[in-house]
């Protein structure tokens, strides 16, 4: 089947990547209808995508939507007004609105609903079921891993939608492990990095620096998965060492304050800095300015940010979770030890200090390592050649 179209949906607000994918999959000639929250969200324009919003927050409107829906699809508006009161635990008035708010999804020919989050299959499989489309669902970071451990009702609602799901986008080899495991067939998962743009991701071109100071640099949402917190300890380990080095946090989120306050209490403020969260413009001078990528995060699907300071010829120092074994060589392109390893992540990071030939080594094997296996246009390619097989 050379020409059919897919639908986005749960995109929220699409990261960049996300976008550049989309835009290769129009261009490669497959029609895109892509739900955002807003228009202005998403600037790219092509004549094969075609942008729509919800409109969740326009009452009036989605009742009359609703009503319309009612006259031509009672069927499946009836499935949506029982699904947003029994499953998203909304009262009858919400729920006959929300419903309506579908209408605008119901309206799109896809031959293949993707939806971005797993948990929100169920929302999506009535629309996949109206239209004959296959339902894919992409598996990605802590909705999979540690919210249904630490709230027992989301395992139920996970292992519900999983029953829902076609197929699987996996974002990484943790991830179908991870989805697998709740029973879903390995058989019908996809494994598909998100990749990077390795020509905008690039190592600067800089001599072997001296022995001191070191920069290093940590980016994503200060939130406690993140634990952002304990590098400190990592931080006040290298200064009793005798270490001078300088770290930036780039991100924003609810642990701003805690992290702010552990820095000045932990006499760290001429070491450590919160520089909030930067476009992708002003970051990439961030990391190749930087020698390690340090990253104490206890929960990831595949974390972008690391093959982006890889690509940028940074060196990713990293506490195991999902993905890490996936990006790293531990040894060879960084290095990845057991969370909570304060004393070895330190002394690794002094040793490479001391160590400038070495750190030269394991930064063009870290580039190398991006090169070979995170090229965003070669997982684009594949997961364009996906789709077409699915419809073949």
């Amino acid at each position: 089947m050379k020409n059919f179209a897919v639908l986005m949906v749960g995109l929220g607000q699409p990261a960049t990547f996300i976008q550049r994918k989309i835009l290769a999959i129009a261009n490669s000639g497959i029609t895109v209808y892509v739900e955002v929250k807003n228009k202005h969200d998403f600037p790219v324009k092509h004549p094969n995508i075609y942008l729509f919003q919800s409109n969740t927050n326009h009452r009036l409107k989605n009742l009359l939507q609703l009503f319309f829906g009612l006259l031509k699809k009672p069927k499946y508006f009836i499935q949506y007004i029982q699904y947003f009161h029994n499953t998203e635990n909304q009262g009858w008035f919400s729920s006959l609105y929300l419903a309506g708010s579908m209408n605008q999804i119901l309206k799109f020919p896809a031959n293949i609903v993707h939806v971005q989050w797993t948990y929100l299959a169920r929302r999506y499989q009535i629309a996949a079921q109206y239209m004959n489309a296959k339902l894919i669902a992409s598996v990605r970071g802590s909705q999979v891993t540690i919210s249904p451990y630490l709230i027992p009702e989301r395992k139920s609602i996970l292992l519900q939608n999983i029953e829902l799901v076609d197929y699987f986008h996996c974002v990484s080899n943790s991830m179908k492990d991870a989805i697998v495991s709740y029973g879903a067939d390995p058989n019908l998962c996809f494994v598909n990095y998100n990749g990077i743009l390795l020509e905008k991701f690039t190592p600067l071109a800089l001599p072997i620096k001296p022995e001191q100071p070191i920069n290093i640099i940590s980016i994503g949402l200060l939130i406690w998965r993140k634990n952002f917190s304990a590098g400190l300890y990592i931080a006040d380990k290298l200064r009793s060492m005798g270490i001078s080095f300088s770290w930036n946090i780039v991100g924003e989120g609810t642990d701003f304050g805690q992290l702010k306050y552990l820095i000045k209490t932990m006499n760290l403020e001429n070491h450590v800095f919160l520089v909030g969260k930067k476009k992708e413009a002003d970051l990439i001078p961030l990391l190749q300015k930087s020698d390690v990528l340090l990253s104490t995060s206890v929960g990831e699907g595949l974390a972008n940010v690391i093959v982006e300071a890889m690509a940028c010829g940074v060196i990713p120092v990293v506490w195991e979770c999902e993905g890490m074994q996936e990006a790293i060589v531990s040894g060879k392109s960084g290095y990845i030890f057991p969370v909570g390893n304060i004393d070895e992540t330190a002394s690794t990071i002094a040793h490479l200090v001391s160590n400038p030939e070495l750190m030269s080594s394991i930064k063009k094997a870290s580039r190398m390592r991006a090169e070979s296996f995170f090229d965003e246009k070669v997982h684009t390619q594949k997961m364009i050649d996906w789709y077409r097989s699915l419809m073949n």
